[in-house]
């Protein structure tokens, strides 16, 4: 199930079923019938079936990273700032430093200038360091904030010119990237996290997954499936058409390697070079991105199978 809650009356009725098929895949929906490979089970006329392992968020969607305050919708991603600390921005401007724990204020928040009736959408910030982070607003305002002394202090501020900002945040090292739309066409802009110099746009097809950082790298994919990594200095390392996607997840780095997976089942490895090392369909759709386990990957399935496989060589 996909962000499954249940309350203990939903308990009681569920206990009402007394008919259940375990440890086994349907293959096949019959009007009368319900199909598990050879095994075929009759069901009354007129059954109603429903696949309650199907998300309500499509796969080009739900790995999207949106504004916090969106018209009537509330998207909430948080970035940690530093130990068992959370940033959270709300729409009327203030970004505030919560205790992990208890969810308080460690200090009073960070508020930009902005006009009473303003309405902002933050996007994902970008953590430099244990007390220090970039944050944007979609209109193009970035700021560079400190953690100090329980505070939120400004260190310094940007307004970029006619550009949108479409996507959160992500660094490596003093590097901050971002996407960004200007005159309807879209750039990973590249800066430095402590002046917020301008140090690199590279045009791009919209953007599907990203910017995340990933191991040694920030990685983005555009709509036509590339997929770019930046390093620190923010250079552009490799690219990489045709990659494997729609990702399920975030991708595995494992030393100067990255493991990828698909929402088509697909499980690649790409090197330092953005050279595809191998590539294998499992022909069943991934879910989750991987991680490593006792030598092992561990990758979710969209039906909730649990997949252990090998690390690809």
């Amino acid at each position: 199930f996909h962000f499954a809650v249940i309350s203990e009356g939903e308990v009681d009725l569920l206990r009402q079923i007394t008919r259940v098929h375990r440890g086994k895949r349907v293959t096949a929906l019959e009007p009368q019938a319900l199909v598990f490979g050879d095994e075929r089970v009759d069901v009354p006329a007129g059954t109603l079936f429903v696949n309650c392992t199907a998300s309500a968020v499509p796969f080009e969607q739900r790995l999207n990273t949106q504004p916090f305050f969106d018209g009537d919708r509330i998207t909430s991603p948080l970035a940690a700032a530093s130990d068992n600390a959370i940033l959270a921005a709300s729409a009327s401007g203030p970004i505030y430093y919560l205790d992990g724990t208890t969810g308080q204020q460690r200090s009073g928040p960070f508020l930009p200038r902005t006009s009473p009736d303003a309405q902002l959408q933050w996007l994902r910030p970008a953590t430099l360091s244990a007390n220090s982070f970039v944050a944007a607003e979609r209109s193009g305002a970035v700021y560079r904030i400190t953690i100090a002394n329980d505070r939120l202090v400004l260190d310094r501020d940007i307004q970029l010119t006619d550009a949108t900002v479409i996507a959160g945040l992500a660094s490596v090292g003093e590097a901050v990237f971002m996407v960004v739309q200007r005159d309807g066409s879209e750039q990973l802009v590249s800066m430095n996290g402590t002046t917020l110099e301008t140090t690199g746009q590279t045009p791009i097809a919209g953007v599907e997954w990203g910017p995340r950082k990933v191991g040694q790298w920030v990685i983005v994919v555009d709509r036509e499936r590339t997929m770019y990594a930046f390093d620190a200095g923010g250079e552009l390392q490799w690219r990489l058409d045709n990659a494997p996607a729609p990702l399920s997840g975030p991708p595995l780095a494992i030393g100067d390697r990255l493991v990828l997976t698909s929402t088509a089942g697909e499980i690649a490895t790409v090197d330092a070079k953005g050279q595809i090392l191998s590539r294998q369909s499992f022909g069943e759709p991934f879910g989750s991105g991987p991680i490593a386990y006792k030598g092992r990957l561990l990758v979710g399935g969209w039906d909730g199978t649990l997949f252990v496989v090998n690390i690809p060589q």
